[in-house]
């Protein structure tokens, strides 16, 4: 081939069971008896889809809607229905403008490290979920780096692996948290620089269960400050500064934040917009109606 078309990291692409099938397919040629198992497939273990699961779909065919284009987001009715029914399980109220459909997870996870650059990591659990490990291996070029999980210590981070870890690889610039059984993880001091003035950094706190509950957890494992933004048009400022006080945070900051993370802006553009952030008034107006504020709670 005239050139080599293959990504760097393409090899990284494993998915350990597939592999563990294409083996058990050469030991069933070779006359070994296989019992199959599966993982998602119901329909594979002899499960029936219900009937009235057909019907909707026989329905939907005969829709000429159903072969057009749906919004970027998915469908605003679908995700108006899912917002209002999480919001009948109480705690952190969300709008459909929280959640986003994409063609599985691995649209999703392929989606977010497509925006990555390259040099950059973002380390994850192990064991992993394949999709996850094998993904951000390939988008690296480069072996998947993880961090252990703790078997005596309900699965939680090994804080420890990760602080070394994140000490010792400048590239990593995140973390991937997954938690299956749906629990609230504890957040830890990452000490990265091995100076001291180090930080939590917390994502998506706001959908936990309960939110005070999660910060009495951080508070748990800090020892320095959780730095987060926060969208002030969704969550009133302060019932969150109240529930960070409760929980232990005895100072509690906010600035608004409003130069995005995701892209690069023009310099002049940037420039003035963290101009408007120190001008009390200004900053007031823009908050009401888009932007976010930075908020860091001191142990």
């Amino acid at each position: 081939m005239r050139n080599n078309i293959v990504s760097l990291g393409a090899d990284e692409l494993k998915y350990e069971i597939r592999e563990i099938v294409s083996v058990a397919k050469e030991f069933e040629q070779l006359g070994v008896d296989i019992t199959w198992e599966n993982i998602g497939d119901p329909v594979q273990k002899g499960e029936k889809l219900p009937g009235w699961i057909k019907d909707l779909i026989i329905s939907a065919m005969k829709e000429d809607l159903t072969y057009g284009y749906s919004p970027t987001k998915g469908l605003d009715t679908t995700r108006e229905f899912l917002a209002q029914k999480a919001n009948k399980n109480g705690g952190v109220k969300i709008t459909k403008e929280d959640i986003i459909f994409f063609n599985g997870l691995g649209d999703a996870i392929s989606k977010i490290y497509g925006q990555l650059r390259k040099e950059y990591r973002v380390i994850g659990p192990s064991p992993a979920y394949s999709t996850h490990s094998s993904a951000e291996a390939s988008h690296a070029g480069s072996e998947y780096i993880a961090y252990n999980l703790d078997p005596a210590n309900l699965w939680y981070p090994d804080i420890n692996d990760i602080r070394m870890k994140v000490k010792y690889n400048p590239s990593i610039s995140g973390i991937l948290l997954i938690n299956p059984d749906a629990q609230i993880l504890p957040l830890r001091v990452l000490d990265a620089d091995g100076n001291g003035n180090s930080f939590d950094v917390a994502d998506a706190i706001y959908y936990a269960a309960d939110r005070r509950s999660f910060f009495e957890h951080a508070a748990s494992y800090t020892t320095s400050k959780v730095v987060f933004d926060l969208n002030p048009r969704q969550y009133a400022l302060d019932e969150v500064v109240g529930d960070l006080r409760a929980a232990g945070f005895e100072r509690v900051e906010t600035r608004p934040f409003f130069v995005p993370q995701t892209r690069a802006l023009p310099t002049l553009v940037a420039a003035g917009l963290r101009a408007a952030e120190t001008v009390g008034p200004l900053a007031r107006l823009a908050l009401r109606f888009r932007f976010t504020l930075m908020v860091a709670a001191f142990r």
